[in-house]
């Protein structure tokens, strides 16, 4: 015969610490992936299907001559301004 569980069956606290420990775990691993990004001795990129450059490291932006510079920017057809990276010759 078979049993059906309900939601008052299940402990849900062993739940809610799987889901702390594994969270934690991701967070390590994306500080990790960052960290082997951005400290990498080989120059890396990421670009999107246009060609839009969205992220450079310090290795390539050093082979570049560059540096990225945060900068305060207002975009006028969607309104929203923000945090934007400006790259710029050094």
């Amino acid at each position: 015969m078979k049993q059906e569980l309900t939601a008052s069956d299940l402990d849900t606290s062993k739940f809610s610490t799987l889901h702390a420990d594994v969270s934690g775990l991701l967070a390590e691993l994306e500080s990790q992936i960052e960290d082997l990004f951005e400290l990498s001795s080989f120059g890396a990129y990421t670009i999107t299907e246009d060609g839009t450059c969205t992220r450079i490291n310090s290795q390539a932006l050093k082979w570049l001559g560059c540096a990225v510079f945060p900068v305060f920017a207002y975009h006028l057809g969607t309104r929203q301004a923000g945090i934007v990276l400006s790259i710029s010759v050094l």
